[in-house]
């Protein structure tokens, strides 16, 4: 079984990714460069 934990704090960071920090205060990067527009103007 699965337990999710809820997000109690994102900072984005540079490079397009997202620092998240969990309420067990574990910290994970999340890209999101995937889902961003690569042809912005």
């Amino acid at each position: 079984m699965e337990i999710l934990l809820d997000v109690i704090s994102v900072e984005p960071q540079k490079d397009n990714t997202l620092l998240l920090v969990f309420e067990n205060h574990e910290k994970r990067l999340f890209d999101m460069n995937p889902y961003l527009e690569k042809n912005r103007l």
